[in-house]
Formats: C-alpha cells, sequence, structure tokens
C-alpha cells in the first residue's frame, strides 16, 4: 500500500466512510495487478528494465520536474511513505506493458 500511496500521492482519509472508499479502491486496484502479473507470467511477458526505467524517469519528470533535484524529490516521497524506487520498479514494471515489452 505505502508504494501505490506514494507513486500515486494518494493519502488514507481519516473519516470512516472515506477511509472504507480508500481501502475498498486499494483492494480492487491490487486484485487487479495480481491479475495482471499472474497473465503476464503465464504468458512469458517481461518488461525490460531500461524501458522500466525510462518510464519511471517520465513519471518523475511529469510530476516531480526534471533534473537531479527532482529524482531526489522523488525518492524523499518515497521514503517518507515507507517504501523506495526498487520497490516501485518491482511492483509496477509489468503493469507498465505500452511500453517496450516482449515475450519470452
Amino acid at each position: 500500500m505505502d508504494t501505490l500511496s506514494a507513486l500515486y500521492g494518494m493519502t488514507k482519509p481519516q473519516e470512516p466512510a472515506e477511509l472504507d472508499t480508500y481501502q475498498r479502491d486499494f483492494a480492487k486496484a491490487s486484485a487487479i495487478g495480481m491479475v495482471i502479473d499472474r497473465a503476464a507470467a503465464e504468458r512469458g511477458i517481461v518488461v525490460a528494465e531500461r524501458a522500466a526505467q525510462d518510464y519511471l524517469g517520465r513519471y518523475i519528470e511529469q510530476y516531480f520536474g526534471n533534473g537531479a533535484d527532482a529524482r531526489a524529490a522523488f525518492v524523499e516521497a518515497l521514503g517518507q511513505a515507507g517504501t523506495s524506487e526498487p520497490a516501485v520498479l518491482v511492483r509496477s514494471s509489468v503493469r507498465w506493458l505500452p511500453l517496450s515489452c516482449s515475450s519470452r
């Protein structure tokens, strides 16, 4: 939850009704992610490390700006959320399939 919250800027609501919706939406997104991961694994689909890094770079540029300071701000935001850049790449790489992907 920390990785996705940090990646998408989601914050955990305090109000009970909003918290319930947040948790349900997160559970749904996680379930969909597991289905995508399983389907990709069954088909031997992999995302090249370079493609994932390129996508992450574009993401950082879009949401944090350009340059070393932007990447540092991104890494800091991940750290504050209790996650890391490698966790983001592992968690998200298969879901970035529209990039450069291949089948084994």
